[in-house]
């Protein structure tokens, strides 16, 4: 078999609508083209999709319904692709691998090149991931089905190779942070009780950081004896308060309207 225009350049931005591979991708080959009344059989042939370098779960293929296929269900579960009320092809269940296989069958209506064409037509590509690669490429393998040389010597099967590169626009996410409160309980002149556990922060994005934070302490009502230990240094939680850490030098700041302490700190890299 041999690919014809697989040369698309699509475009995804993260977050996005799926966007097709290669609108104008076709499949010839001498063989199974003759079959059917020159019409094309391609029962028993494949095409497989996978990253370059092997699967990752980030990427998301899939098919829809539209010109002469019916689509229902995709990778992730198994799936089949009719046209005239017959199945032509199943898609195998791959589950959220980052793979996909069509498996070409001849269910009263044979899966013909024309058939076979749209199909590889309709495949489309979204990204899952909050931080993709710029650009990733797909590697395309067509697999013509011959079995101890059922369609001439040579190749068992014949293979078709080929690629396309989708280029990725990344989106700023914004950070995220959790944290699981500990409800502490403090005795007068005892040590320093820690407010939280199990906390994380993320960027999201590996090329970002995270500069700044801010947070409230509410009921503050006794001046400089309440004290909030950060990075390594003691912070008073009275107005107009700041102070450089002695672990990492970040640069906090205190203010306080009322009852509610205002804590922010700035210089993180």
């Amino acid at each position: 078999p041999v690919f014809t225009g697989l040369d698309g350049t699509p475009s995804y931005t993260e977050g996005g609508a799926a966007q097709i591979l290669d609108a104008n991708v076709t499949i010839g080959d001498v063989e199974l083209d003759a079959l059917n009344g020159g019409n094309g059989q391609y029962n028993g042939a494949s095409l497989s999709l996978v990253r370059n370098g092997g699967a990752n779960s980030q990427d998301i293929f899939s098919l829809v319904s539209g010109g002469n296929l019916t689509v229902a269900g995709g990778p992730d579960g198994g799936g089949t692709i009719s046209a005239g009320g017959n199945i032509i092809a199943n898609i195998a269940n791959s589950g959220a691998t980052g793979q996909l296989q069509i498996n070409f069958v001849d269910n009263t209506t044979a899966p013909s090149r024309a058939l076979v064409n749209e199909v590889m037509q309709a495949i489309r590509y979204s990204n899952n991931s909050n931080d993709p690669a710029a650009n990733v490429q797909i590697d395309w393998t067509f697999s013509d089905g011959n079995s101890v040389n059922t369609q001439g010597t040579g190749s068992n099967p014949g293979t078709a190779t080929g690629s396309v590169t989708v280029g990725i626009t990344n989106v700023s996410d914004a950070p995220s942070l959790s944290a699981t409160g500990g409800n502490p309980t403090f005795t007068e002149g005892g040590g320093a009780q820690d407010l939280f556990n199990t906390v994380t922060a993320s960027a999201v994005e590996a090329a970002d950081r995270i500069s700044a934070m801010t947070l409230t302490v509410t009921n503050v009502s006794d001046g400089a004896s309440e004290i909030l230990s950060f990075d390594g240094s003691d912070v008073a939680l009275t107005n107009g308060t700041s102070v450089n850490t002695a672990t990492n030098g970040l640069t906090v700041n205190v203010s306080v309207a009322g009852s509610t302490a205002t804590v922010s700190f700035t210089g993180a890299t």
